[in-house]
Formats: C-alpha cells, sequence, structure tokens
C-alpha cells in the first residue's frame, strides 16, 4: 500500500501549505501593525482629551474672573446711577420747596384799590401757575434721570477694556 500524507507534502500540497504559512504570517504581520496604530491613537486621543479639558478648566477660571469683575462693575455703576438720582432729586425738591414758601403771582402794588381783583383771580391764576411748575418739575426731573443714565453709561463705556 501507497500511503501518502500531510508529513511531508509534495507537489502542489507543498505550495499550498507555503502559501498559506505566508497569508497567516502577512495577516499575523498586519494584525501587530494596525494594534500599534490603534494604541498610537488611543494615546493622541487621550492626549487630546486633557489638552482640551486643561484649556476648558481654564477658560472657565478666566469666564468666573470676568464675570465676577462685571458683577462689581454693575454693582459700583447701580450705586453712582442710584447716587446720582438721589442727589438730582433732593435739588428738585428743594428748589419745588423754595417756591412753595411764596406766591408764585407777583404781589400787587399798595396804591391798588382793589388788589384782589386786578385783571384775575389770584387762587386761579397761582394754582394754574403751580400746576405748571410742577409739571416742568417732573419733566426736569425726568431729564435729569435720563442725563444721569447717559453718562453713566458713556462712562461704563469708556472704561470697557482698560481692565
Amino acid at each position: 500500500m501507497n500511503q501518502r500524507g500531510f508529513i511531508l507534502p509534495t507537489g502542489i500540497m507543498a505550495y499550498a501549505a507555503v502559501g498559506v504559512a505566508v497569508v497567516i504570517a502577512m495577516l499575523s504581520a498586519g494584525l501587530w501593525a494596525q494594534t500599534k496604530r490603534l494604541e498610537a491613537t488611543k494615546s493622541e486621543y487621550a492626549q487630546f482629551v486633557a489638552q482640551a479639558k486643561a484649556a476648558g478648566d481654564a477658560q472657565e477660571v478666566e469666564t468666573r474672573k470676568t464675570n465676577e469683575h462685571n458683577a462689581k462693575q454693575k454693582e459700583l455703576a447701580d450705586h453712582e446711577i442710584t447716587t446720582s438720582r438721589a442727589i438730582v432729586a433732593d435739588l428738585a425738591k428743594r428748589l419745588r420747596d423754595e417756591r412753595s414758601h411764596s406766591s408764585i403771582v407777583p404781589r400787587s402794588t399798595e396804591s391798588a384799590t382793589l388788589p384782589d381783583a386786578v385783571c384775575y383771580t389770584r387762587s386761579k391764576v397761582a394754582d394754574a401757575l403751580s400746576s405748571f411748575e410742577e409739571g416742568i418739575a417732573g419733566l426736569l426731573a425726568e431729564g435729569d434721570n435720563y442725563a444721569v443714565n447717559l453718562e453713566c453709561a458713556a462712562k461704563w463705556a469708556r472704561g470697557i477694556g482698560k481692565d
């Protein structure tokens, strides 16, 4: 009996076995190379994540500082506006009080025979002029408040970027 086996292949079987061995070796080398590439990419990714996190943390700290600074500036500006409005209101009140002690209608002359009956009723003219004066004082106070707001906004705008 003539036996043949795979122990020592001959002919075409030998070429097939060598081909399979070469393919297995090439696949093993490719797997090894891809594994090294994957490890390198994982390392780069981990480094990128660490850098991005560090940059994000640094920006968060910077943003927090900027927000705290802006909050302090706003508080100072609000206090300045409140103080300026109080000063304007106090001046307007003092002006109104100064005028309230005397009549806005001029006194009649002492030589007039009927001092209350000059061409007008003194009380009606005084009421009309007082009402007019209150309206004007209200407009002036409102204008002063706008002027205070505008001045504070301009001061704030000039201060941007100086800190």
